[in-house]
């Protein structure tokens, strides 16, 4: 090879690394800028999916609260729709109060019984009181006669059989009381 041909085979092999390079950079930022714009386009149906959920079975994950009353009854008014956001403390529905009311008319009526009970029972109670009372100051009464004929017979101004029935009548009266 002569000076001449080297010196164009250095000509013409330096410019092709050059563009070679540049091409290079180029396909990199195209793939790059292709990737991201791939990325971006999946995340965006992932997205979309995710918040726009379709079925082909009718069967759909999402987030579901039951409702399940504390008591039981027929609804008679229906105050949201189906799939409707709720608001904490919002009413859903009115349950019939008729068979509530009855329980609560019967529950009133089984609450008078019981206060009239109440009341005759502590009247019950009161006139066993006065009955007490009045058998403790019969026996109070008893003891003073035993114990006033006990002296007149110690005195010799009574017999003892009048004694003995005065003591006896204390024990009758005491024995009422228990």
């Amino acid at each position: 090879m002569s000076e001449t041909e080297a010196a164009a085979d250095a000509a013409t092999s330096s410019p092709t690394p050059a563009i070679n390079r540049k091409k290079e950079i180029k396909l990199l930022i195209g793939s790059l800028l292709l990737a991201g714009v791939l990325l971006v386009g999946i995340y965006a149906i992932w997205n979309y999916d995710r918040e726009h959920p379709t079925t082909d079975d009718a069967f759909l994950q999402a987030n579901f609260v039951w409702i399940k009353p504390q008591v039981s009854g027929q609804i008679t008014d229906l105050s949201v729709s189906p799939n409707e956001a709720v608001k904490t403390g919002q009413v859903l529905f009115q349950i019939d109060p008729s068979k509530y009311q009855q329980h609560l008319i019967k529950a009133e009526k089984q609450l008078i019984l019981v206060t009239q009970k109440n009341v005759a029972d502590q009247a019950s109670v009161n006139a066993i009181r006065a009955q007490i009372t009045e058998q403790q100051s019969a026996i109070k009464t008893a003891e003073e006669y035993a114990k006033g004929y006990r002296k007149m017979e110690k005195k010799g101004a009574a017999s003892k059989l009048g004694a003995v029935s005065y003591e006896d009548a204390l024990a009758t009266e005491r024995a009422k009381l228990l």
